[in-house]
Parts: structure tokens; C-alpha cells; sequence
């Protein structure tokens, strides 16, 4: 499966992922490698790569245990979901 997503921290202090693919919004949740940076989504029971983060993004999911997740649906609304975060160490 292929995935593009953006990852940002809103104006709230809310750390989010929009997702290209709104099936992903659906992720059962997020996990956070600290020692290497990685992000993946857990969906439908597979682990699945989301990308790398650093510096700023980085310390901020570090400290945090939800993450919002968002996706364009067919008809033009958005789909806004939290997922739980798990931060391994």
C-alpha cells in the first residue's frame, strides 16, 4: 500500500497527519520510534511506514499520546479522527 501524508502541527498545538488516502484516517493507531524517527500506522492488524520526523516534530511526538488524523473523502469533506499514539523508546 502506498501512502503520502503531511505531518503538522496546528495553530492549537494539535499534532495531526493528513493523509492522501482517507482509508488510513481509520488507523487503529500511531507508533513513534524516538530512537530512530520513524512513524507507522497500524491498520487492519499491519504495521505500515508513514516516514521520518526530526528536530521540532520529533520532540513534539515524543510528548504527546494522541495525534489527529485527517483525509479528503470522495464527496470533499474531510474526515478528522484521533489516533492513539504510542511512543517507543
Amino acid at each position: 500500500m502506498d501512502m503520502n501524508a503531511n505531518i503538522l502541527i496546528h495553530e492549537s498545538g494539535q499534532m495531526a497527519i493528513m493523509f492522501d488516502d482517507v482509508n488510513f484516517v481509520r488507523s487503529e493507531a500511531i507508533y513513534f520510534d524516538q530512537s530512530t524517527g520513524y512513524l507507522h500506522t497500524v491498520l487492519e492488524g499491519r504495521a505500515l511506514s508513514i516516514g521520518h520526523v526530526s528536530g521540532q516534530l520529533a520532540r513534539e511526538f515524543s510528548k504527546r499520546s494522541s495525534v489527529q488524523l485527517s483525509g479528503l473523502r470522495a464527496d470533499g469533506t474531510m474526515l478528522d479522527l484521533n489516533a492513539k499514539l504510542v511512543v517507543l523508546h
